[in-house]
């Protein structure tokens, strides 16, 4: 208020009416008077909100998208860490078992061997039996 007090002042009321009128006369030759700027600005306005609006509600479809992404991924993170867990178990179990096995084999390996030379030792002493009682029968 102090301010249009002041410019009536300075250049009078028929002054300010005509720098008014002056003013009017410019922004109707642009093709636009000022309630028609505000108008326009307003809408711009009106539109940025619904255009922030709508890229909030995207932006957080988007992280609710991501998010379940995720979600499904831990999951199968977490499946497929049980997996590897049980397969590591079972190759485990395997290992020992083939360790086992080799033993045992070198065990009966040992055996056999300690085996066919007693029976080697054993058809020796036969065949010397055996020539030792013809011998003798031939001997009577």
């Amino acid at each position: 208020m102090m301010w249009f007090m002041n410019e009536v002042k300075k250049e009078g009321l028929m002054g300010l009416r005509m720098k008014n009128t002056m003013t009017a006369t410019k922004n109707s030759e642009s093709g636009m008077v000022p309630t028609d700027i505000i108008k326009a600005i307003n809408e711009l306005k009106t539109d940025l909100k619904d255009n922030n609006n709508t890229l909030r509600q995207e932006i957080t479809h988007f992280g609710q998208e991501i998010n379940g992404k995720l979600d499904r991924l831990g999951a199968e993170v977490h499946n497929l860490s049980d997996r590897v867990e049980e397969a590591e178990s079972r190759v485990e179990t395997v290992e020992r078992w083939a360790a086992e096995v080799y033993l045992c084999m070198f065990v009966c390996s040992t055996d056999r061997t300690q085996c066919c030379g007693c029976s080697i030792n054993t058809a020796a002493h036969i065949r010397q039996g055996s020539v030792q009682t013809y011998v003798k029968l031939m001997q009577c």
